[in-house]
């Protein structure tokens, strides 16, 4: 707690109720039934041109994800919950696809404080999903992945000719394919400036987003020996699934994105005189 007032222990209302209610008790409940989780928190971005209340963020920021730094990431325990494929009208709300709820102990197995707040990035960090994008060739040995790929399960390209994970490409240390020397690959077509299309299929670790604190203050007073104290309880948040996060070099610590280039289109566009 941010003070650690101290009470009388004796109860107004008569003798000991005999119910207790130990937080302590509710981390060991998360970390016997729950999974392993690594949270960052978020602030803003503060990468904004010119006074902070015009609101002008720049375009090509590279140092947030959709608007947020995260920080001081750990590792804990968390019970997970997923939703239904359909929308649940529950007590703390209407449950869309791609939400979860998540109830966090009080304390990291270290003893640090947990306090969730708003855009929160959680991981699964023992838990794996599947994906598939649509690419084109880069010009040299490195395709970068959305997210960052545990195991490719298929990769296809426009011709249908397949390509083998550990046989025609590796998975460098971020998740993202290259292509080994002097083994088969999608072209690189000199000509038009464009790589040849592909399709691949991989399992990454889903990750979520905090979008609202269903049991943001849980309190409760806990006897000790000549006083009471006010004792937190564990959080429970909803979580939304975050399909634009950043992928962050693991060395430097850089955003890693494709290279913007410059595209032009020859579509055939019939245009009636009244419309000039």
């Amino acid at each position: 707690m941010a003070a650690g007032n101290k009470y009388n222990p004796n109860n107004p209302y008569g003798l000991d109720a005999n119910i207790h209610l130990d937080p302590n008790d509710f981390n060991k409940l998360i970390a016997q039934h729950g999974i392993r989780v690594l949270i960052e928190k978020a602030n803003i971005c503060p990468n904004w041109i010119g006074k902070a209340n015009k609101m002008q963020h720049d375009v090509q920021c590279t140092l947030c994800d959709n608007g947020f730094i995260h920080y001081g990431g750990m590792e804990c325990w968390a019970f997970f919950q997923q939703n239904q494929l359909v929308k649940m009208f529950l007590r703390e709300g209407i449950f869309d696809p791609g939400q979860a709820t998540l109830t966090i102990p009080t304390h990291n197995d270290d003893g640090k404080r947990i306090l969730l707040n708003y855009f929160d990035q959680i991981t699964l960090l023992d838990q794996d999903e599947r994906f598939y994008e649509l690419l084109n060739k880069s010009r040299g040995n490195m395709d970068l992945l959305r997210y960052q790929a545990l195991e490719v399960e298929d990769v296809t390209d426009s011709t249908g000719a397949k390509y083998i994970e550990n046989a025609n490409f590796i998975l460098d240390k971020n998740g993202n394919m290259e292509w080994l020397p002097d083994q088969k690959r999608p072209i690189w077509d000199t000509s038009k400036g464009v790589g040849q299309t592909f399709s691949v299929t991989y399992r990454f670790r889903p990750v979520y987003r905090v979008t609202q604190l269903l049991h943001e203050g849980r309190y409760s007073n806990r006897l000790m020996a000549d006083h009471k104290m006010t004792v937190k309880f564990p959080q429970l948040v909803l979580m939304k699934k975050d399909y634009y996060i950043k992928k962050i070099d693991v060395e430097n610590g850089l955003k890693m994105q494709q290279p913007v280039i410059q595209e032009f289109w020859d579509y055939d566009v019939e245009i009636e005189p009244g419309d000039i």
